[in-house]
């Protein structure tokens, strides 16, 4: 079989498994068809050395893990560790591009999804999928992606703990990292997040919003840095990008939950 029909029987096994759409050959839509071309990107003929399986970080020795901050769950934008690591997050949900999970597959480098709930009523074996396939549990991105300060202890308790109870249904993990829209907290999300079992609030330090990577601070990569980006539908291409400059500044993609053990 040529490359190209490696490629495609690939993206379409994907796009069969994970979103039930199940296009024909020749009536590939541009989602499938970018999928196609992911994969053929991918393939081990193609794969670019500055990508590949290689980018995936082995599980850390010794961590330090964060302690409670006044009894409440702490607050993180990056990680403590001497290691070279960064770590790949991916929010919201409304898009389940079957090319992403291509890419994933094919790299093999661990994702953090934090879901909000509203946003996966369609699409939740994808995530599922990647979740079982890279061994990293799904995390609470809230009910609805509301701006949390606005709201009062007992709304945010609302938009945790009905998140994390139906993802425990859900998946069988309970999540223990909770990602405030918008990295919006203060004391009272503190509070309702340890009320539904969260040990971490985790926000970012560097993000992907489109083709480049973007930093908080300065202008490169720093160990521990958390990547934020987007389930959207071209991620592919950019995410593609961002991994290649993760390998060419000489980091891995470490697994969050490695470093953030549930307590």
């Amino acid at each position: 079989m040529g490359r190209r029909y490696q490629a495609l029987a690939l993206a379409l096994g994907l796009c069969v498994g994970l979103t039930g759409c199940g296009a024909s050959v020749s009536g590939l839509s541009p989602v499938d068809t970018e999928a196609v071309i992911a994969a053929q990107d991918l393939s081990p003929e193609h794969e670019n050395p500055s990508t590949g399986k290689s980018l995936r970080s082995n599980a850390p020795t010794h961590v330090q893990v964060p302690a409670r901050q006044n009894g409440l769950p702490p607050i993180l934008s990056s990680i403590r560790t001497n290691d070279k690591v960064v770590f790949l997050t991916v929010d919201d949900g409304y898009s389940s591009n079957p090319a992403t999970a291509t890419i994933l597959e094919r790299v093999g480098v661990p994702v953090t999804s934090f879901l909000t709930q509203a946003a996966i009523t369609e699409n939740r074996e994808y995530f599922r999928t990647i979740s079982e396939s890279d061994g990293q549990a799904i995390q609470n991105h809230s009910v609805s992606h509301p701006h949390m300060p606005a709201l009062s202890q007992a709304a945010q308790e609302a938009q945790i703990c009905t998140t994390s109870k139906d993802f425990k249904e859900w998946t069988g993990t309970r999540p223990w990292m909770f990602r405030p829209p918008y990295g919006a907290s203060n004391d009272a999300t503190q509070r309702a997040a340890k009320a539904c079992g969260i040990d971490y609030l985790v926000n970012w330090s560097v993000s992907l919003p489109a083709g480049h990577l973007r930093y908080q601070k300065g202008d490169k990569l720093k160990p521990g840095d958390i990547i934020l980006t987007h389930w959207r539908d071209d991620l592919p291409r950019h995410l593609k990008r961002a991994l290649r400059d993760v390998r060419r500044q000489g980091f891995k993609i470490g697994a969050l939950q490695d470093y953030l053990p549930a307590k």
